[in-house]
């Protein structure tokens, strides 16, 4: 029942629920309510122009609107089995993988147990290879010193005999200026004193590994370890930058094989006929694949060379190298020459190259100083077979000696180092100052013809124009061509004066070798 005002709803109120409305007086002699139909609130509806054009449209748009959503259905339909697709692959993939997984972490295992025993091993032994290494070095060095302490002293016994410097003769070099050929003891007697020690030195280098398995203290085990990780597992291999640390993992085993060579000693093998050498010749190389050239370790062996072979050639240079000697000192050169041409080129910077080359330079300075004795301030003779002047042309030809030696280093050494020692050093400080105190002018050609042959030709090839460093050398045969005509202009005889005329000639030849005629 719908109530059309207030009062139908009061009256109701009163009626029906029994309500009492004290405020309103009238309110019992109120009419009841009249009944309203429902019809009276039926809203009134009009039919909209609808014409059929406009339900087909609305039809089709909503058509079009399921068809859009199908298509996308379709789509993320495929995309879902591509991806299944994509996954049911990935699980095939990863669980073929998981047996290369497996055997990779067996490999990298394996490896760090290697290294981590390898490691501990160098560690332990290090000290004994050092020990062995300084022993043999020290055996060199006494046998080189002896030696060389013997021809100086001989050198100065015989200064003192001949009165050049003070001092009491010996009654042993009384009779000769030669310099002996033995020492004391004989020389049987020191070879096998000095073989006996070698070989115990050598021994001793034998039994270091004894006690370790080959696959720790061999070269080639120790290679097929890293070749193995190389070949592998490359990836790994160049992230743990294990072409620098190679040096350090072989250069123990490689010391230790190479303990007692000595290339400046006769009958020492080449380094290259080491089996270390032809061992890590091939490292990282496949079988029939010719070696990449964007591999480092195809630098290896240069590399082990720079940082190995020429701190121990250095070592050498040091203990054992006697720079008077011709031979050693030619087997020296050809040693460097290999290896700057080959395996560590001169224009490249090394701190060990640098390092080496000072070692020669000092040995060359000390050999010098103490050795290259020619005092021209004594006393001299014009008798050519007088003691001191034996004594002088002996020193004199050994000083020469020493400029050949010297000279053989021209084309190994800088040419700065070798102008340094052989002109500088010897050339101008002794032999041309010896040569200006000489009162047998015509001797003093034969002597000066005997360094114009130590020049090396190259020195004059590139250049039509003096030395620099020549320049007081050639001012002296200048002024020796001046004193020779004075003293032909004073011969009394024909035989004097041509002997004079070929002096000067050869001397004027000379000077043209040296470049300076004018």
């Amino acid at each position: 029942i719908l109530f059309k005002n207030q009062y139908i709803k009061q009256w109701y109120q009163r009626r029906v629920r029994g309500t009492e409305i004290s405020d309103n007086k009238n309110a019992y002699s109120e009419k009841p309510p009249e009944r309203i139909s429902a019809n009276d609130y039926i809203p009134k509806f009009t039919m909209p122009n609808i014409s059929i054009d406009a339900i087909s449209n609305e039809l089709t748009g909503e058509l079009n609107s399921l068809k859009s959503l199908v298509a996308e259905s379709e789509r993320d339909l495929e995309s879902t089995d591509r991806a299944l697709e994509n996954s049911q692959q990935n699980i095939l993939k990863y669980e073929q993988q998981v047996a290369d997984l497996s055997r990779s972490f067996e490999f990298y295992q394996e490896t760090k147990c290697f290294i981590n025993d390898y490691s501990k091993l160098l560690s332990l032994k290090i000290d004994s290879i050092e020990q062995v290494e300084n022993d043999i070095y020290a055996l060199f060095q006494k046998r080189c010193e002896d030696g060389r302490n013997l021809r100086r002293t001989v050198q100065q016994r015989l200064a003192v005999q001949v009165g050049v410097i003070k001092g009491q003769p010996d009654s042993r070099y009384m009779q000769t200026t030669e310099v002996p050929k033995t020492c004391p003891d004989s020389d049987e007697e020191v070879e096998q004193e000095f073989v006996e020690k070698y070989n115990s030195i050598v021994d001793r280098s034998e039994s270091v590994m004894t006690d370790v398995r080959d696959e720790y203290s061999e070269i080639t085990f120790v290679k097929q370890q890293f070749e193995k990780w190389k070949l592998q597992q490359g990836e790994s291999y160049k992230n743990a930058y294990i072409t620098q640390c190679l040096p350090l993992v072989f250069s123990p085993l490689l010391r230790l094989e190479m303990l007692g060579w000595n290339p400046i000693q006769p009958s020492c093998p080449n380094f290259e006929e080491y089996s270390w050498f032809l061992c890590l010749m091939t490292y990282g190389y496949r079988e029939g694949q010719d070696p990449s050239t964007d591999d480092p370790d195809t630098n290896l062996i240069p590399i082990i060379v720079n940082k190995v072979l020429l701190p121990k050639v250095t070592k050498l240079v040091e203990c054992c190298w006697d720079p008077f000697s011709s031979q050693q000192t030619k087997r020296l050169v050809e040693l460097l020459t290999l290896l700057f041409e080959d395996y560590v080129p001169k224009k490249k910077k090394s701190a060990e190259k640098d390092k080496m080359i000072e070692s020669i330079q000092h040995q060359i300075e000390q050999l010098i100083i103490h050795e290259a004795f020619l005092p021209f301030t004594a006393e001299r003779s014009s008798n050519p077979d007088s003691k001191i002047e034996q004594f002088l042309t002996f020193q004199y030809i050994k000083c020469i000696k020493i400029l050949k030696n010297i000279l053989l280093w021209e084309g190994v050494l800088s040419s700065d180092i070798v102008f340094k020692l052989s002109v500088d050093s010897l050339l101008n400080r002794h032999l041309v100052a010896f040569l200006q105190t000489s009162h047998n002018y015509m001797d003093n050609v034969e002597k000066i013809d005997m360094i114009i042959k130590t020049f090396p030709v190259t020195w004059f090839e590139k250049t039509d124009k003096l030395l620099p460093q020549l320049t007081s050398f050639a001012t002296y045969l200048a002024s020796l061509v001046q004193i020779i005509e004075r003293k032909q202009s004073q011969c009394s005889t024909d035989s004097d004066r041509k002997l004079h005329k070929t002096a000067i000639r050869k001397v004027m030849s000379m000077l043209l070798r040296i470049n300076a005629m004018d």
